[in-house]
């Protein structure tokens, strides 16, 4: 962890072993410099450090999760929490713990892709065994062919229309409702 205290103005006063390891300054490069150097550009621009300072006065507290720059200019997610510090009732500065959590992040976003590509590969499954069965259980290719094409007529799938036999009402109801969840889902 990082923690360091800012004064009321959000200059650097104390400087932690784990802030020095996490962004790269030693005590004696950044106490006194104001902590908005740690900020994206970006995001010093919009006035955030100064948001995490008024939000910290006005409620006690702020916390985020951000990224954040290092000394060498490299980024990392950081999760921040500032805190007012109050001296017999009067606010007197801020103590900062920024925690680096790149790793956890990359993990999040790795299992959230894996979730999606499986939810997708599943659907295709399920699209394609309903098709195959949809087709041999009739004995036409034509039904498979006109589910795998993407247009629907009229809540049913173009092509069959010309296909009407005693037994195709349930078959037809099915296929053009499996035809409007495959043009839906974008399969």
């Amino acid at each position: 962890y990082a923690i360091y205290m800012l004064d009321l103005n959000g200059r650097v006063t104390s400087w932690n072993a784990g802030a020095e390891r996490i962004k790269g300054y030693t005590a004696a490069e950044i106490i006194g410099e104001h902590f908005s150097r740690f900020y994206t550009p970006e995001d010093a621009e919009a006035g955030v450090p100064t948001k995490a300072l008024e939000t910290a006065r006005r409620e006690g507290r702020y916390e985020a999760e951000a990224w954040r720059r290092r000394k060498d200019g490299t980024l990392f997610w950081a999760g921040v929490v500032v805190d007012a510090i109050y001296d017999n009732g009067a606010l007197i500065g801020f103590a900062k713990i920024t925690r680096d959590l790149t790793e956890r992040r990359e993990t999040q976003l790795q299992m959230d892709q894996s979730r999606e590509q499986l939810f997708q590969s599943q659907k295709m499954e399920a699209v394609g065994q309903l098709t195959g069965g949809l087709a041999h259980q009739k004995g036409h290719a034509d039904y498979a062919q006109c589910v795998s094409g993407p247009a629907v007529r009229n809540g049913r799938p173009r092509g069959l229309s010309a296909m009407p036999d005693a037994h195709s009402g349930p078959a037809l109801s099915t296929l053009g409702g499996l035809a409007q969840f495959a043009a839906a889902a974008r399969v």
